[in-house]
């Protein structure tokens, strides 16, 4: 623990301890007499102390493409910034993440105002402040729902998905032993589909005519908003989570049978469609949202490597999925889609608390996984109604873990660490309420790591698929061959930076990011929590002269 020593201002002295993070505060400070904000001064003496100096890493980027425009409004870029108001020598002064709120002459008037609140004086103890309303980020219930921006009438590309989620009809497939939709599982990459699959694939196909045309109708659209309510906070409905998953399941089966008939065209729109469903959740500031559009994200590779295992894509077809791939990596580069959720989680966590009798009666359904030890002191935290202290810890780590996303992967994997050392630290203050809440977050890092890996994976397949058509029929030796024909500069791999693992194998490849275990198992597919990403082609269909 490092000693800290802060005089206000005004004229206050007041002290803590703090054990700092990466050499930064945990929580935010203010003076206990005029409430303006200590925290950059406090971080200014643990610069001192550490002799430490900081500079943010680049955004990664692939290809070369300019960031496209998006009708939701964008994660400021300097995004809680706990540093941008120390000067430096190295780089100009940024936009303080925690703008005092009162200026001199208030700061004056607010001390007087508190004459009469001498206890606050006596306990010299430093609170956490609450986040800056000037950060550009939603603060309350409505507020967030309105950040959730409804796209114009007949472009929004929820509304298609919505349509093609109520045509589906596969509610007889569960117990079947069809492939995805059932418990069957589709041939082994490069070998043949058997004529009683493909009759079977051809019925479901049929089935769904409907069902897919909406969603590639649903793909030709930009922006999306599912009809959800975000203002409901933990009470809102979210049907679309559990219907997304089999129509990219059903897209994937479907690509597979037009590629194994050699339909190019229908095979480009199933996996187009498959990526668009997956992206139309990008918005949606809600985390369980962003590892859904994961799992789905998944599943349109999936098939993409199904496809390119049967079928050799013209180039004119291969560029444009690869500007898809593209569009979607260069905006979880960014981060966008897991910071707006985290921002929406922020949101939410911090109103359940503010509410101690919603979350009391949220309790049993929240915490069906908690001991019941753990459930009764929840319950009887939220019956005292003393949740200031909960609120507050949540708050402060709440806008830490937004300032931890801010590097580039692999870098951005620490804040899962962060959120970890959080929770443990809620735990020891015996916060409960704060310990569970911020437990949901947890994985978050890893997961997006995860979804920008596949995303990079099915790029490199569709540039080692235009590299083949140029080059009689074969793959490069290495990735740098890919060079700065097809991209600007080299893959990596989110979780460790190096460029994706890639091997010629026979007259097929193996590609492969080491997936979220952090370790090289050298092409062994994922499962459970242990293997690596993998995407492979055995044996690509010939070029046609």
């Amino acid at each position: 623990m490092i000693p800290i020593k802060i005089r206000c201002g005004c004229g206050q002295k007041y002290a803590f301890e703090v054990e700092p993070v990466d050499g930064l505060m945990t929580y935010a400070v203010e003076c206990p007499v005029c409430g303006i904000d200590g925290t950059a001064a406090a971080n200014e003496l643990l610069a001192q102390q550490l002799g430490v100096s900081r500079s943010s890493a680049p955004v990664l980027r692939v290809g070369r493409h300019d960031p496209s425009p998006t009708a939701q409004p964008p994660i400021p870029p300097n995004l809680f910034n706990p540093m941008a108001t120390r000067p430096s020598t190295r780089r100009k002064p940024g936009k303080n993440w925690l703008r005092p709120v009162l200026g001199s002459t208030v700061a004056l008037l607010v001390v007087g105002a508190l004459f009469c609140a001498r206890s606050l004086v006596q306990s010299r103890k430093p609170t956490i402040v609450r986040a800056a309303a000037s950060d550009g980020l939603p603060h309350s219930l409505t507020e967030l729902n309105a950040w959730y921006v409804e796209p114009p009438a007949g472009q929004n590309a929820a509304t298609f998905f919505s349509q093609g989620f109520n045509a589906l009809q596969i509610a007889s497939l569960d117990s079947s032993d069809v492939p995805l939709l059932g418990k069957g599982k589709l041939p082994a990459l490069g070998s043949p589909m058997p004529v009683s699959m493909k009759s079977t694939l051809a019925a479901i196909v049929k089935s769904n005519r409907e069902a897919l045309q909406l969603f590639a109708d649903g793909s030709q659209c930009d922006q999306s908003r599912f009809p959800v309510d975000l203002s409901a906070g933990f009470e809102v409905a979210f049907p679309h989570l559990s219907k997304i998953m089999p129509a990219g399941q059903l897209l994937e089966l479907a690509a597979v049978l037009h590629a194994d008939a050699g339909d190019t065209k229908s095979t480009v729109r199933n996996v187009s469609a498959g990526l668009a469903l997956a992206s139309s959740l990008k918005t949606e500031p809600y985390l369980f949202s962003q590892f859904v559009r994961t799992r789905v994200e998944a599943v349109a590779i999936g098939a993409l490597e199904q496809s390119l295992n049967r079928i050799t894509l013209p180039a004119e077809s291969s560029t444009e999925v690869l500007r898809v791939l593209q569009k979607m990596e260069d905006y979880d580069a960014r981060g966008e889609a897991f910071g707006r959720s985290l921002a929406g989680e922020r949101v939410n966590t911090i109103a359940l608390v503010r509410n101690p009798g919603q979350f009391l009666k949220l309790l049993p359904t929240l915490t069906v996984d908690l001991p019941a030890e753990r459930r009764d002191r929840m319950a009887k935290r939220l019956e005292s109604g003393k949740v200031e202290g909960e609120e507050r810890y949540l708050e402060a780590a709440t806008q830490q873990l937004l300032t931890a996303r801010r590097p580039a992967f692999p870098d951005r994997l620490k804040a899962d660490d962060l959120v970890r050392q959080q929770i443990d630290q809620a735990a020891a203050q015996q916060l409960v309420l704060a310990e569970f809440l911020l437990s949901g977050m947890r994985t978050a890092a890893a997961r997006e790591a995860e979804c920008l890996a596949w995303l990079r994976l099915g790029l490199t397949a569709l540039a080692l698929e235009q590299f083949r058509l140029t080059h009689d029929n074969r793959y490069p030796a290495n990735l740098a061959e890919l060079t700065p024909g097809i991209f600007a500069a080299a893959t990596a791999d989110p979780f460790d930076g190096q460029p994706l693992r890639y091997r010629t194998k026979g007259s097929g490849y193996l590609l492969y990011s080491i997936g979220p275990d952090l370790k090289d198992d050298s092409g062994t597919r994922m499962k459970g929590k242990q293997g690596d990403l993998v995407f492979q082609v055995v044996a690509p269909a010939k070029i046609a002269r």
